[in-house]
């Protein structure tokens, strides 16, 4: 049976990097579940709205490390997915650093295939709204989404800054690495 769950900025306000825009009314985006179109469980469009010049976004999240792999595809638009990568030391998850960060630059046919090793989310760059598909069927559970809760986003929050994309570290993290730009192309021959 389909699902529709929208979700407003009341909704991801604590996730933004200023959270004096009142207008918690706004549709941030849109998801669509069991969907079933080939291997494509869900459809996620998202608004290419800015508040305070911040990149529209979706809820970032973790997957327990005995997940499977997750595939997303970009049907339209253009999208920056950020990626960010457990720190474990010491065979323990420190949630309050990552051992990378990537920006994959993401337009339509683009697919990315990530592990559940890394916290996820997409950022609408575009100027039209971003529509991407993933295959994700096996659900979340809160422990997915509260690291990023906890931190108050993901490592970094992506801003325009006179038409150019352009991030600011989340300070509620420590020891931040250098975040890299890169394709979705380059992502995938790279197996990160």
């Amino acid at each position: 049976m389909i699902s529709i769950t929208t979700r407003t900025k009341e909704f991801i306000q604590p996730l933004l990097y200023k959270d004096d825009d009142k207008s918690l009314d706004t549709i941030m985006y849109v998801c669509t579940t069991e969907i079933n179109q080939g291997p494509w469980q869900n459809c996620t469009i998202i608004s290419a709205d800015r508040i305070n010049g911040e990149f529209t976004k979706t809820h970032g999240h973790y997957h327990q490390e005995n997940a499977s792999d997750e595939t997303y595809k970009v049907l339209q638009g253009k999208g920056v997915f950020v990626l960010q990568k457990k720190f474990i030391s010491d065979g323990k998850w420190d949630q309050g650093r990552v051992k990378e960060v990537f920006f994959v630059e993401a337009e339509e046919g683009d697919e990315i295939i990530i592990k559940p090793h890394w916290a996820h989310s997409w950022s609408n760059v575009g100027k039209n709204p971003l529509i991407v598909l993933d295959n994700w069927k096996d659900g979340h559970t809160p422990d997915d989404y509260t690291p990023i809760i906890k931190y108050k986003g993901m490592a970094y929050y992506l801003i325009e800054d006179k038409g150019n994309i352009t991030y600011v570290p989340n300070n509620n993290y420590k020891d931040l690495p250098q975040p890299r730009f890169i394709s979705a192309r380059d992502f995938a021959i790279n197996n990160y």
